[in-house]
């Protein structure tokens, strides 16, 4: 991650070790914000409702129940974040399988993200000084 290797660097090291806590609390916190973007910033609410019928907007991906938005979750394994759903049409929307239209919402929040992915480094590198 572009700004990690350089916070890394400050302590005379390359890479993160299993047990750099701070690091792994800085992965949960990039993980939450991504999170809240693809639910919040990246399917937009008002898609009409599973009974309504309304057709799906070309383009944008609409919360249309709230599952989609409610599913999406933060896991971690050692210095390991993952962000996702394992609703079945979760990756139906991402990469727009056939006959559906693409309609990411979590890789554009990693974009969203990758600005301020440093600065939680940063953060938690600095609790530990």
């Amino acid at each position: 991650i572009a700004g990690v290797e350089r916070v890394l660097g400050t302590r005379g090291r390359a890479k993160p070790e299993p047990g750099d806590s701070w690091v792994a609390r800085a992965l949960v916190d990039t993980a939450l914000y991504v999170q809240g973007r693809a639910a919040h910033d990246h399917i937009k609410a008002g898609g009409g409702g599973i009974s309504k019928g309304t057709p799906p907007v070309p383009g944008i991906l609409t919360s249309r129940s709230g599952f989609l938005r409610r599913s999406i979750a933060v896991s971690t394994v050692s210095l390991s974040a993952f962000v996702g759903s394992d609703l079945v049409y979760a990756a139906v929307h991402e990469e727009g399988l056939s006959p559906f239209p693409k309609r990411p919402y979590l890789a554009p929040a990693l974009v969203d993200a990758e600005k301020k992915i440093p600065l939680f480094f940063e953060k938690r590198f600095q609790e530990i000084q």
